[in-house]
């Protein structure tokens, strides 16, 4: 009991020193707004990441979703992909200890940044997963959570996987919930603009009219520096600002 106490232990503080890091390179400054300083903004994030990435957690969430991915993932990829990613699944629980022994032994498995490389998901998987999440997304709002919550445990870094979260709270009329997922991958990549479109959907149904139009003047001032990504959006743009 006592080695294994160690090991998460040991996690533990590893987990919450590249959060720190990660947490203290952000840009909080242009995600103010009247009502929220960057200092609240920074506090709010941390306490989120550190929620989502408690590894006294972490094995039971992937316990959960990787039966459900394992059974499913060959609906969004052909066999031969389908075969790589089950492959993946069966080997993270291994590479799951033999991390925590690294991290008991010595500093091994330092560079090791994300919950992605400690499992050993390539990129490739992680994409097949997500694609598996938005299957469900419209025919399970449930398993589509399951599956992003698993994939925001793995690399928290990736924006979408913020947004992709949000919308189902949003499909739910949980509109608070919502928002707090579209905030964080606006942090996480402020050049999102879906993050700013959703979160001022949020914002609108929960008569927050005035953080809303700060919202839209901040995604316009992103649109105006890509064309193309302008044309994209355009249409919610002006249905926005309809509503407002």
């Amino acid at each position: 009991m006592n080695k294994k106490n160690n090991l998460i232990d040991s996690l533990k503080d590893k987990i919450k020193k590249k959060i720190n890091s990660f947490v203290e390179t952000q840009d909080y400054k242009s995600l103010e707004t009247p009502l929220k300083k960057s200092g609240q903004i920074k506090d709010e994030f941390k306490r989120s990441l550190d929620s989502f990435l408690n590894p006294d957690h972490i094995v039971e969430q992937v316990t959960e979703s990787v039966d459900l991915i394992y059974k499913n993932i060959k609906l969004v990829c052909d066999p031969t992909e389908s075969a790589k990613v089950r492959k993946e699944l069966d080997d993270c629980n291994q590479r799951f200890a033999e991390y925590l022994n690294e991290t008991l032994q010595g500093d091994k498995g330092e560079e090791k940044a994300t919950y992605q490389q400690i499992f050993g998901f390539s990129d490739d998987s992680l994409l097949h997963i997500y694609h598996l999440a938005n299957h469900f997304y419209n025919e399970d709002i449930a398993k589509a959570k399951n599956i992003l919550n698993l994939l925001i445990y793995l690399a928290p870094n990736i924006s979408n996987f913020w947004v992709a979260l949000g919308l189902c709270f949003l499909k739910e009329q949980r509109y608070e919930e919502g928002l707090a997922f579209f905030e964080m991958a606006e942090i996480i990549n402020e050049d999102n603009p879906a993050a700013y479109v959703y979160r001022i959907v949020c914002l609108l149904e929960t008569n927050h009219k005035k953080e809303a139009l700060i919202e839209l003047k901040k995604l316009e001032g992103l649109l105006n520096k890509n064309a193309e990504l302008k044309k994209d959006w355009q249409e919610q743009i002006e249905n926005l600002k309809r509503r407002i």
